[in-house]
């Protein structure tokens, strides 16, 4: 605590360094508003074998690791397997081709890695928020770079489609797994990534006859029990798969497209945002396709060059990056966009694996408080921006407010992140966490009379966040005086400050249930009493006095008295920074 103290004032001693505070709004008396979104999906995981990734070059992932802790600590929803042999066709698939091969013979295939994979997703007593795999057909060895004969993709697509529909069958068939989203290759286009590391070395012809033989076949026999996605970037190549695709008939349920951008505002320029038609959105509205096909970033993190994010100012562009991803969801942004669900890349990033209890790094602190955002309405903010001509930073504010009921109805949950690149090489010099800078957060619509607030932020050099700020306060609106440093992120949670214990007498009832408990109190109370006014009127003699009602009813109320309870007097002395 008092290391963090010390790191978020040492700019006192700079004091020629000058800026404005940051100034953002929350209402959390707004009603009626859409969810927060459990976008937090993981590429790769929950675990990994040893022997695994044979098939890559020497020295990637050789180690065991396992995730599952974290994954748990996060509540992370679903996974992308990928690139860890995991339903990867160098292992399922025996022959290292497929002209001339009978993708029905059953000798063809080795289920043995990605059986144990999937097992550890959907048979996984430890995961019960893990729900789904996303899973990608293909090679992960099809690097250009390493395996220039992979890259060339299938030399029949016809039977490469049948060994598809052969791996959909198991899983959902047989197995009984509710797999749904299967994309087709693994940025199959050169503009994802740089030529020479392309993981597909054709034209946007042969990925459209791959993509539309797969398709054919698989709808033909699942219909859509099944999703079936087209692996797209922001060029060319994409533009002519859309538009052949339309041409030929064939539909796209979701794109899976791929984001590893310097900044995290990049994220909805690729999704919305450029101009000239090089967006997602209007790739697909130019091919004829809806603007809202779904789509799902099978892959996203901050730069390979930036080292992604395991460093704090990483962390920070996680969390700036979750609040736009959330905010491009299909209910949130009210049927403009349909970004349905991200893949962070990837599990090694987020938690050590090789260690028990796979402790979190600097990307699982947000995960772990985004989980605690997700299923609360998500309320209206102002003071959020993104970089322009003139300033190289951004702000992204998302402030998640209760629940109606239960055990999220008492606090509301901000998370707050800014980030600013290298201007003059921002995909190669690495950002630091900065000076702090002075925050000012407006609350109204506080729900709770009485109310309570925490800021948190990450600890420096650690993984966990740690409280930076407190205070207590009284009515509907407050201003906060707060800082954070550049490049950070900072959680804040304001809390009612005399939550009830859960309901009449503690049963946790309330609304309608509260109505019926009342009632049956009542008749209750109405029964001791007339067994009581029997048994006293039995027992008592001719010719004593009525004597008063025994004191059931008496003991009711003054239980119901006293668990309204008076005002704590510890709260008149708060004294928040700004109130208004």
């Amino acid at each position: 605590m008092k290391s963090l103290a010390l790191f978020l004032s040492y700019a006192v001693l700079l004091s020629s360094v000058a800026r404005a505070a940051e100034v953002v709004s929350f209402n959390l008396g707004a009603k009626n508003r859409p969810n927060v979104q459990a976008v937090h999906g993981i590429s790769q995981g929950p675990k990994f074998e040893k022997g695994w990734d044979s098939h890559m070059p020497d020295g990637r992932n050789r180690a065991a690791k396992d995730w599952t802790s974290g994954f748990k600590r996060a509540a992370v929803p679903s996974v992308r397997v990928h690139g860890m042999g995991c339903v990867d066709m160098d292992h399922l698939w025996r022959p290292s081709t497929y002209a001339g091969f009978d993708p029905k013979d059953t000798s063809n295939y080795d289920w043995t890695i990605s059986d144990e994979c999937l097992r550890n997703v959907y048979d996984n007593p430890s995961l019960s928020d893990l729900k789904s795999a996303s899973i990608r057909f293909g090679h992960s060895r099809a690097k250009v770079a390493d395996y220039p004969s992979f890259c060339q993709g299938p030399d029949d697509v016809d039977i490469f489609a049948e060994v598809c529909v052969a791996i959909i069958d198991r899983y959902l068939n047989v197995k009984g797994y509710p797999v749904r989203d299967f994309s087709v290759w693994n940025e199959p286009s050169g503009g994802i990534e740089h030529s020479d590391y392309a993981f597909y070395c054709k034209g946007p012809d042969d990925y459209a006859a791959m993509y539309i033989a797969v398709w054919n076949k698989a709808k033909a026999k699942f219909g859509n029990r099944i999703r079936i996605g087209a692996a797209l970037g922001l060029d060319d190549f994409s533009r002519t798969v859309v538009a052949q695709l339309k041409a030929s008939n064939v539909g796209m349920d979701f794109v899976d497209h791929h984001s590893y951008p310097n900044t995290p505002s990049a994220i909805p320029y690729q999704v919305h945002v450029k101009p000239g038609g090089y967006n997602m959105e209007d790739i697909m509205a130019e091919g004829g396709f809806s603007k809202t096909t779904p789509i799902i970033l099978g892959e996203w993190s901050r730069s390979i060059g930036l080292n992604y994010a395991l460093d704090g100012p990483g962390a920070s562009f996680i969390a700036a990056s979750l609040i736009y991803i959330d905010d491009m969801g299909l209910q949130r942004s009210g049927g403009v966009h349909n970004v349905e669900q991200a893949y962070l890349f990837s599990s090694q990033k987020v938690w050590d694996g090789l260690k028990p209890d796979a402790p979190d790094l600097n990307a699982a602190t947000v995960l772990n408080w985004w989980r605690d955002m997700v299923g609360r309405p998500a309320m209206p903010s102002t003071g959020g921006r993104m970089p322009t001509a003139t300033t190289n930073d951004e702000l992204a504010v998302l402030m998640a407010g209760p629940k109606a009921e239960g055990k999220d109805s008492n606090d509301a949950l901000a998370l707050i992140a800014h980030y600013e690149a290298d201007k003059q090489k921002p995909s190669r010099v690495l950002p630091t966490t900065g000076l702090p800078f002075d925050l000012q957060v407006n609350l109204e619509g506080i729900p709770w009379q009485d109310f309570k607030w925490t800021q948190y932020a990450k600890a420096p050099k650690a993984a966990s966040l740690v409280e930076v700020a407190s205070g207590k306060g009284k009515g509907p609106k407050v201003t906060l005086g707060l800082k954070m440093n550049r490049n950070s992120f900072s959680t804040l949670r304001v809390e009612n400050a005399k939550p009830s214990s859960g309901g009449l007498l503690g049963l946790g009832l309330t609304g309608i249930k509260l109505k019926i408990a009342i009632g049956a109190a009542a008749g209750v109370v109405a029964i001791l009493i007339g067994v009581a006014l029997k048994c006293t009127v039995f027992r008592r003699p001719r010719s004593a006095k009525a004597g008063p009602v025994p004191t059931t009813l008496g003991f009711f109320m003054s239980e119901l008295k006293h668990e309204g309870g008076e005002d704590d007097e510890s709260l008149q002395t708060f004294n928040p920074i700004v109130q208004t």
